[in-house]
């Protein structure tokens, strides 16, 4: 926060220069002016991508291209599934300047996953939608909207979805290759060396076979058929009790960090750290 009340959006040039991109209460490129900014990328190149709140103005996702603010997508404008959005939520920027997020349309009414090419006039295309078929079967059915698709070099972009349709899991995460090809990555109840998974949280897409376990109690699968990436899948709870290696302090130290973060719940921590204790 600055000394006059507002908040913004700044960059830091090499010399060590600090300039600014813009402000709350500063006026957005589609009117209004700013109420709240939150940065979702900056690019090589320089071009900031941020979401911001607008009073008197349509919310959405705005750019910054070195000296001029632009828009992304916002609420009003043209889908490119048909109808309009009606919200514009959380997004992620790749190096290349292709932004991914989430968003509801009139037409339906649903939500879906977007991508854009952050330009003077950006292209946007629809990555998936609610009610759309799965390659495990079933539909997807909702998008968190406290999430935000993650988006990698090549555009592929990866999310997490709850499932419908009998005999599916719960939810899963999946890749859709910039080609348009959408891949499961991993569902809720697929095995792991550690237990079945029971709670997926965030994705986010890592360089080509570049994985490792994300999270204490995380496990990262095998690549996806796209080539271009793999995901790193947080696991929120697991049906085995607790990390199972290191010493009983670290062991503890690593549930508490769940908690924290919100990954198991105050009952969750307590029962396996029940666990632990006992077998000391």
């Amino acid at each position: 926060m600055l000394d006059d009340g507002t908040t913004g959006v700044f960059v830091a040039d090499p010399d060590g220069s600090l300039g600014e991109v813009t402000r709350t209460g500063a006026l957005s490129p589609v009117g209004g002016a700013f109420t709240s900014l939150r940065v979702i990328g900056v690019t090589g190149a320089g071009t900031v991508a941020f979401r911001g709140a607008v009073t008197s103005g349509p919310d959405g996702l705005f750019s910054w291209d070195g000296s001029a603010l632009g828009r992304i997508a916002v609420v009003g404008d043209a889908s490119p599934a048909g109808g309009a959005f009606t919200s514009v939520g959380l997004g992620t920027l790749n190096d290349a300047g292709v932004c991914a997020f989430r968003a509801s349309i009139s037409s339906g009414p649903r939500a879906g996953i977007f991508r854009a090419v952050v330009s003077a006039f950006p292209t946007l295309a629809t990555v998936a939608l609610e009610g759309d078929a799965t390659p495990i079967g079933g539909t997807l059915e909702t998008f968190p909207t406290s999430l935000a698709p993650s988006v990698n070099a090549g555009g592929d972009v990866a999310f997490r979805a709850t499932l419908a349709g009998d005999g599916v899991p719960s939810a899963g995460v999946f890749v859709a290759a910039a080609a348009g090809s959408l891949n499961e990555v991993v569902a809720v109840g697929e095995p792991t060396a550690v237990g079945k998974l029971v709670r997926l949280r965030e994705v986010v897409l890592v360089p080509q076979f570049a994985w490792s376990h994300a999270a204490v109690g995380g496990f990262v699968p095998p690549p996806p058929p796209s080539p271009a990436a793999t995901v790193a899948a947080p696991v929120a709870a697991r049906e085995e009790s607790a990390p199972s290696s290191g010493s009983p302090e670290e062991r503890l130290r690593q549930l508490r960090q769940l908690r924290e973060e919100g990954l198991i719940t105050e009952g969750e921590y307590q029962q396996v750290r029940r666990r632990v204790i006992d077998a000391l």
